[in-house]
């Protein structure tokens, strides 16, 4: 039902007051759609900034592969190792950077069993790691002669399995 303006060209009773409230709630619905602007172009923003990493995210965990294949076993955990140079990992560290790099194939059923797996087969290879921990945390350290380390290796004794074990 519309309004109509009576004879002396007053409006009708109750045409201010919806009049102020379609005032108000046009203003309401303007604030709204500039704050969901303003959202609107944070997200974009942020998703420009995420876009600018990908290369940087990308190269850091890119995937060497042997023969056309990604890094698998022993491997895998060796160049994790060597990546961290000089830096202690434990088991879960090394798990965690081989998820991250998809150098953990999806059919290991235990992959801390499969990491230390590989890290008993290149202590048998004869690879430069050191073995290392306090309490039940072992850690594992990739070093090379020129390459200091966070515990130096003199501060460490083979074990018999030829790994450096804590003092």
């Amino acid at each position: 039902m519309g309004w109509m303006i009576n004879m002396n060209g007053n409006e009708p009773e109750g045409a201010g007051e919806f009049h102020r409230n379609l005032l108000l709630r046009q203003r309401d619905v303007e604030e709204q759609r500039d704050r969901l602007d303003t959202e609107l172009a944070n997200i974009v923003r942020a998703i420009e900034s995420i876009e600018a990493l990908i290369p940087a995210l990308r190269s850091r965990y890119s995937s060497p592969t042997q023969g056309g294949t990604p890094l698998r076993g022993k491997g895998a955990v060796l160049e994790v190792l060597r990546l961290a140079e000089g830096k202690w990992l434990s088991i879960k560290d090394i798990v965690i950077e081989l998820r991250m790099r998809g150098w953990l194939g999806g059919d290991v059923r235990d992959p801390d069993a499969a990491v230390r797996v590989s890290l008993r087969r290149l202590n048998d290879d004869g690879a430069p790691i050191q073995k290392g921990g306090q309490g039940r945390t072992i850690e594992y350290c990739f070093f090379s002669s020129d390459a200091p380390t966070e515990v130096g290796a003199s501060e460490q004794v083979p074990n018999q399995g030829g790994l450096m074990d804590p003092p």
